[in-house]
């Protein structure tokens, strides 16, 4: 088995620097489409991008990295529990407070059942962008070049040993780069949109391309392990703004526009 993978290694690697492309792809379609519907689609299709990277990353990165490995269940979590909690974030008043835990937790997964087709009415009302989509499509270009050149001027900056292996691992300084790109359009998408669920696809787009980075740039294990402690925090704080935060603001507000959030009501 080993040797096929061994053997199968160029190939795999041309997928995987494939693959770490279309991720930012799916980040510059985010940013510049008009419904948060499409934009739901390419996340889920982002993080099942990002999951097939681990996998093929820890293929072909022998000696086995336990650690990295056990992180390819995050994106794949995340897309299956993303968008039905932002559905029902749009439509569904959360428990009352006196409400036990498991009763909550219990509201929450019944909930979920068919959240997103009864939101997606709502959604069709927000999602446009400040700027015109040519503006945007050349913002996220300007960012993503921008990434790059940040990606590269790091490279050249760091210890000769590192710089070494970096200029050897050429698909390693692509995927430094696209992660910084990813995590400022990310920026980009938050300050381009006025709605929470925007706001909040935005959010994740920079955790994809922190993630990223942490995949295919950093080759420690225990930097990887400290890592991976660190996102597993990051997501475990995302979801609790899905499954409490936001519900709670579109209960007292009636709405997921973000400058309707800002109006302080009993």
């Amino acid at each position: 088995m080993l040797q096929i993978i061994h053997d199968l290694s160029p190939l795999i690697n041309s997928l995987n620097t494939l693959l770490v492309f279309a991720i930012l792809f799916f980040a510059m379609l985010i940013s510049t489409t008009s419904t948060i519907q499409r934009m739901v689609s390419y996340y889920r299709l982002q993080a099942v991008g990002l999951a097939v990277i681990v996998v093929l990353t820890v293929a072909t990165a022998p000696p086995f990295n336990g650690a990295l490995a056990s992180i390819a269940a995050l994106p794949i979590m995340m897309a299956f529990l993303v968008p039905p909690l932002l559905a029902r974030a749009t439509i569904v008043a959360p428990a009352a407070r006196t409400t036990a835990p498991s009763r909550r937790v219990r509201a929450v997964l019944r909930d979920l059942s068919g959240a997103e087709r009864s939101a997606q009415r709502v959604w069709l009302q927000y999602g446009r962008s400040r700027l015109l989509p040519t503006m945007t499509v050349a913002v996220d270009l300007l960012l993503t070049i921008f990434g790059f050149v940040v990606a590269y001027q790091l490279i050249t900056r760091t210890p000769s040993a590192v710089q070494s292996h970096f200029t050897k691992n050429s698909p390693e300084i692509n995927s430094l780069a696209v992660g910084l790109s990813m995590l400022l359009i990310g920026i980009f998408t938050m300050i381009n949109r006025r709605d929470i669920i925007s706001q909040i696809i935005g959010l994740l787009v920079m955790e994809h391309g922190l993630f990223l980075v942490v995949v295919k740039v950093i080759v420690q294990p225990a930097l990887t392990v400290a890592f991976v402690g660190s996102l597993f925090f990051y997501v475990l704080i995302t979801l609790l703004i899905l499954v409490w935060l936001l519900p709670e603001l579109h209960r007292v507000s009636h709405s997921i526009d973000l400058d309707d959030q800002c109006e302080l009501k009993g």
